[in-house]
């Protein structure tokens, strides 16, 4: 859902400014463990920084928004040995 942003006065720039560099989404970034996850070993999935944890599921292909994983999981096409993590970004 887009966010939306109502100044609380008409000289309010710095408002603006602060609610640009605010905006933010939580993904859901998911771990195929049957696809490209020779470098990381079985159990050490908590050990991943959200960084590392990004870039192995973006390799992947399986970065949904919240309301695209709301959808894939009630049709059942989350397979179900794909470890998933919740992580907010900030937009540019």
């Amino acid at each position: 859902m887009e966010q939306k942003f109502y100044p609380s006065s008409n000289n309010s720039a710095n408002e603006i400014l602060e609610w640009a560099n605010t905006k933010q989404e939580t993904r859901v970034y998911l771990i195929d463990l049957n696809n490209d996850t020779r470098e990381v070993e079985v159990g050490d999935w908590d050990n991943l920084t959200d960084d590392q944890w990004i870039d192995l599921s973006e390799r992947q292909g399986y970065v949904l928004s919240l309301a695209g994983f709301q959808k894939a999981f009630n049709k059942e096409e989350i397979p179900y040995d794909t470890y998933l993590r919740f992580i907010t970004i900030k937009l540019n």
